[in-house]
Formats: structure tokens, sequence, C-alpha cells
């Protein structure tokens, strides 16, 4: 889900602002062609995808922290941040602010990438995927040498399906809707973290022990 939502946001911000901002690689050639062109709004606008994208990340990696084994609480809440900023995106651009709605949605990216970034030991992708198509390239050629991984070379292929399903879904919006496209994967996240503090909120109650921290639970330990 959050594979196809990454897909529609950058697509909705390709087909009504041109820029991508889900990946970075793309942005930095832009940057350095631009700094030899000497294209200085060009370059500013880049610039502050690039930062958005980072702080995003930033504020994922300050939300999660260390808690890499369990989708607890904190994910239900950097999805609801998720869903805020994409929202904004379209209010900003609505006010005359594209540079802002262009921040909001890097951001908003940044931070759902922090949030599978070492997931139970994988590294997982959502908004690009030169590393998934590595990794799953990877896999296969490792078959030769021992059993390959079927369950996570099938979460590979699958993340990378529905990016480009959401990057349809996400054209075709934006072409009638321009960015008040974004209000729709806004809602998707919100739901998404709606349920997931529902379900850990009742996980808790059932058992207090299955909603602590990584550092209470070292604490208990200790």
């Amino acid at each position: 889900m959050l594979a196809a939502i990454a897909g529609f946001i950058n697509s909705t911000l390709l087909v009504d602002l041109v820029y991508p901002v889900s990946h970075v690689s793309g942005s930095l050639t832009h940057f350095s062609m631009e700094v030899v062109e000497g294209d200085l709004p060009d370059l500013e606008q880049l610039m502050l995808i690039l930062l958005g994208f980072f702080a995003g990340a930033v504020l994922g990696g300050a939300i999660i922290g260390g808690t890499e084994t369990e989708t607890g609480r904190r994910y239900g809440g950097a999805l609801l941040i998720e869903a805020g900023l994409l929202a904004a995106a379209p209010l900003l651009d609505g006010a005359g602010l594209e540079p802002g709605a262009m921040i909001a949605a890097a951001s908003a990216c940044g931070l759902q990438n922090a949030m599978f970034s070492n997931y139970r030991g994988l590294v997982l992708r959502t908004t690009h995927f030169t590393g998934t198509l590595t990794d799953l390239g990877a896999l296969i050629g490792r078959s030769t040498h021992k059993r390959t991984d079927v369950w996570f070379a099938s979460v590979l292929v699958l993340t990378m399906l529905f990016f480009v399903i959401g990057g349809a879904l996400g054209a075709v919006n934006a072409i009638d809707d321009g960015t008040n496209a974004l209000y729709y994967p806004a809602g998707v996240c919100a739901l998404l973290g709606i349920a997931y503090f529902t379900y850990h909120h009742r996980r808790a109650a059932a058992d207090p022990e299955t909603d602590k921290s990584d550092h209470e639970l070292e604490s208990d330990r200790v």
C-alpha cells in the first residue's frame, strides 16, 4: 500500500509540477545539470525537494526510533503525519506556494521511506526501486548457490508492481485534479494510521507488555 501511495505522489507531482519527489537520484542528477547550466530557479526548486525529503527521513527516524521488530503505535503516528503533509501540499499549491507543496510532498516521501528502512532486519524501500531491483536480481543470482528466499522476493516484486499501479492512478487523477489528487493518498494514510492506533490500543489492552518500547523492555530486563 505504501509503495502504491509513493507511486501516486510521484506521478502527481511530475504531471502537475514537473518535478519528481519520491526519489533522490534523479533530483541529484538534475541538480548537477542545473549547476552546469546556471539555472538558479530550477536549482532552488531541486534543493527544496532534496531538503524536504531529508527532513522527512529525519522525522521518520525520530518517530520510529529503535522500533524495528514490531509495527507499533509509532507507525500509526508517522502515517498520520504523512497524511497531514500530503493534505497540506494541494493547499499550499492552491495558495500559489508551489515550492511549499513540493517540500510537503517530498517530506511525506522521506518520512515514509524511513519508516521501513530497516524492518525485521530487511531493507525495504517504498518510494524508489533501484535498490529493490538490485536486491531482487541478487536474490535470483544467489539462487544458483543457495535456496532463494521466495517470501522476500515476492515482497520485492509486489512493492514494485504496486508502485507502478499507484503511479498510473496518480497520473490519471492529476490530469484532471492537479495536486488536489494528493487528497486521495492523504486519506489512505490517515485510515492506515487510525487502523494501526486502534489495533495496537486493543492489543495493549489485552497484553500491556506488547505495547512497550524497546527501551522500556530493556529496562525491565535489567
